[in-house]
């Protein structure tokens, strides 16, 4: 079993352009595999000042870090017009070319520290199957952009039913390293893919900053692996994490 690949998951809160792109470019040349950016319109649920918007982010990152893979870890399907992500993602695609990566979420509820954002956006959350729903919408206005066509999309769930949403109309399910029911979401969504020649389903991770997971070795990181993920990802604020920092990806 080969070590899993490692991408970067960027947290650009209370962060400068210079701070980010230095850690993106220290990616680069640190072996790691991609590069996420976090869709969030407040810093307000990371107990900081600022952050920046998740698109013109991507679309600045796509051309300073010229050779990753790049995309969003997730696009929050509520927070903007169905056709505005869909030509935020189509415009990325453009600069990044096939080095686009997409997921997409289904953002918060009403309650906890995010449901914040849908003041900020003056938009209500809606109740769970709705968001649900809206995921599906994100889902098909990509699959009808010809631009998209071949863009590997995944859906980050917390729940059986979402993940039993991307097994069944995307390429891949991304979860929380630390989620409690790991297992089962794993099995929700493997059990919904269609079996279809030449499709494939891949299962990514991510965690909070662990530099430990960089060693290919960590039995958190065999495990993963033995559990059916495929892709592990770090996230990290640059504003505390600098490319002195960043342990190579092993």
């Amino acid at each position: 079993m080969g070590a899993l690949p490692i991408d970067l998951v960027l947290n650009p809160v209370d962060a400068t352009w210079d701070q980010v792109v230095e850690v993106a470019r220290a990616a680069e040349g640190a072996g790691y595999s991609g590069l996420w950016v976090l869709d969030h319109v407040s810093g307000t649920p990371f107990g900081a000042a600022t952050t920046m918007e998740c698109f013109t982010l991507l679309g600045a990152l796509a051309v300073a870090v010229p050779r990753l893979p790049v995309g969003p870890l997730v696009v929050n399907a509520a927070a903007r017009p169905v056709a505005v992500t869909g030509l935020a993602l189509e415009t990325i695609g453009r600069i990044a070319g096939d080095r686009l990566r997409i997921g997409i979420g289904a953002g918060a509820g009403t309650s906890g520290p995010f449901a914040v954002e849908h003041e900020v956006l003056g938009r209500p959350a809606g109740p769970l199957v709705a968001r649900h729903r809206r995921v599906h919408h994100v889902l098909d206005d990509v699959s009808a952009r010809p631009s998209l066509a071949g863009v590997p999309v995944i859906v980050g769930a917390n729940s059986p039913a979402l993940a039993g949403l991307a097994g069944r109309h995307a390429d891949g399910l991304n979860i929380g390293v630390d989620h409690p029911d790991r297992a089962a979401l794993i099995s929700a969504a493997r059990s919904a893919t269609p079996a279809e020649p030449g499709r494939s389903f891949e299962v990514s991770a991510w965690a909070r900053w662990r530099p430990a997971l960089t060693d290919p070795a960590h039995a958190d990181r065999v495990a993963l692996a033995r559990s059916g993920v495929a892709r592990l990802m770090l996230a990290l604020r640059p504003a505390e994490i600098t490319a002195a920092d960043l342990p190579p990806a092993g």
